[in-house]
């Protein structure tokens, strides 16, 4: 391939990734100055969070069958 139409390639790749970059500042801007656009963006990812991450939970939380006594829930001397 000839070095002209190289360069040319690598120009047009310069040009789009500016338009996109462009794209996406236009598109951040628009979601700070909007609260709904804001809360929408919230809760796409608390959704796509709870997709990844929302299976069942693999252990089991049981309740501390041990009753504390007066004495053993309060410190004898607290030093400091």
């Amino acid at each position: 391939m000839r070095l002209q139409r190289l360069t040319n390639l690598e120009q047009r790749k310069i040009v789009e990734e500016y338009e996109d970059t462009i794209k996406l500042i236009n598109r951040l801007k628009a979601l700070l100055a909007s609260e709904r656009l804001i809360l929408n963006a919230i809760k796409e990812e608390l959704l796509s969070i709870r997709e990844a991450f929302g299976d069942e939970r693999k252990t089991e939380i049981a309740e501390a069958a041990r009753k504390f006594g007066s004495k053993t829930s309060s410190p004898k001397r607290i030093w400091w």
